[in-house]
């Protein structure tokens, strides 16, 4: 695991945009990711004051003089209690798209962002607003930067991005080897990842359909370290696949996207795969790993640096990557 402090060094701030009054997404140019807010309070030292955030499009995470505050949620609550120990308090405020309603009166004023902030009914100004589209780009710019260029800083109070990477055998020390995919259930665990492993025993070709007709609930798939996209149940189980030898590893991340509380399928909602077809072949020999993402799993990443080896922003195989907001 490594850690980026993204908003702790001046350099990703470099694109703000100053304005009286914070600029949305779409003004920023993007569409996707987050927008980034900052503005230096002038109100006098006060307690309590109503922060109002009428126009937030999806969800903030708030931050005064770099001590968090709180988060946010359009259509629910868009108001929280701050106090201000001084004039001139910077807040901070990191806002994400959360997707677009596509029906309904609502398509027409869904822009992403802020269009403005209010303390106790008056009008925050002066503004720097960051779009963050977490594109490609964005991505590498983030895991390209190391300890050595000033940016590790686990401690910082200030809105960063954490990097975790499962690259190295500890985390799959408990697999499960059996002839077919374990679910969640049957590997003791029932929320979070179950991570599948099998050398594939077919000779090269192309192009061959894989098969998961057993997925609950989502699907990242690689080949021999190689993404070849995502399967959700429901929607679509099946990808073309083209196998450059035989002996290729596919390596399936599996994720529990919640349960079916009512109805005939309760019966048989598992989690995870019970199998997986090539060109509607059973493959067999799997190693199965649950990934529970409790507490004990997150701190095992959050406590791992750069010096256990585990820092690969060039590794082609599945990854974690922990947002601390």
């Amino acid at each position: 695991s490594f850690y980026v402090g993204y908003f702790n060094t001046p350099a990703p701030l470099a694109n703000a945009v100053e304005s009286a009054y914070p600029k949305t997404m779409e003004q920023l140019g993007e569409n996707f990711g987050f927008v980034f807010y900052s503005a230096k309070l002038a109100f006098p030292p006060n307690e309590p004051l109503d922060l109002m955030l009428p126009t937030l499009h999806d969800s903030a995470q708030i931050w005064l003089d770099g001590n968090y505050q709180g988060s946010l949620l359009r259509d629910q609550n868009t108001t929280m209690t701050i106090s201000l120990a001084k004039t001139g308090a910077v807040l901070d405020i990191l806002v994400e798209n959360l997707g677009r309603i596509n029906f309904g009166a609502d398509m027409i004023n869904e822009y992403k962002g802020l269009q403005s902030a209010q303390l106790e009914r008056v009008f925050i100004s002066n503004w720097k607003s960051t779009a963050i589209p977490l594109d490609d780009a964005d991505v590498l710019r983030v895991a390209n930067l190391t300890a050595a260029d000033g940016n590790f800083n686990p401690t910082s109070a200030q809105p960063s991005f954490y990097v975790g990477y499962f690259n190295t055998p500890a985390p799959l020390a408990n697999a499960v080897e059996s002839a077919y995919p374990k679910t969640m259930e049957q590997l003791g665990e029932n929320f979070g990842f179950v991570f599948y492993s099998a050398k594939l025993a077919f000779p090269p070709n192309e192009p061959l359909d894989l098969m998961l007709p057993t997925l609950h609930d989502s699907a990242q798939i690689w080949l021999d370290g190689n993404y070849q996209g995502s399967l959700l149940r429901d929607q679509n189980t099946t990808m073309t696949i083209s196998l450059a030898k035989t002996g290729a590893v596919l390596d399936i991340l599996v994720e529990n996207l919640g349960r079916i509380n009512f109805g005939a399928d309760m019966i048989n909602e598992y989690k995870g795969l019970q199998s997986a077809q090539l060109e509607r072949v059973f493959i067999s020999n799997w190693k199965s790993t649950a990934i529970p993402l409790d507490d004990a799993d997150v701190l095992r990443v959050a406590n791992l640096t750069a010096a256990d080896g585990n820092f690969n922003p060039t590794s082609a195989q599945p990854s974690f990557y922990v947002g601390y907001f």
